[in-house]
């Protein structure tokens, strides 16, 4: 699995892209992410420390996110 869900604290959430992220997995990528933020999550950190690249349908995804993310009231 390229993703992997964990905690840095009680409130923020940390998922970790183990490998690429790239037009073939940003749909589950963003999938996860928006179910977390309809689960109620409002800090999200994403780890770099294990991905070799992000392409440009990987990078829109993060901006998407973001973007969602910050309607909510989260970060």
């Amino acid at each position: 699995m390229p993703f992997v869900i964990g905690t840095a604290s009680d409130d923020v959430l940390v998922v970790s892209v183990v490998g690429q992220l790239v037009v073939g997995n940003r749909q589950e990528f963003k999938q996860l992410v928006l179910d977390e933020i309809e689960r109620g999550v409002r800090h999200i950190v994403v780890d770099f420390g294990e991905t070799g690249y992000v392409d440009s349908s990987g990078l829109g995804a993060l901006v998407s996110l973001n973007k969602r993310l910050r309607e909510a009231g989260g970060e």
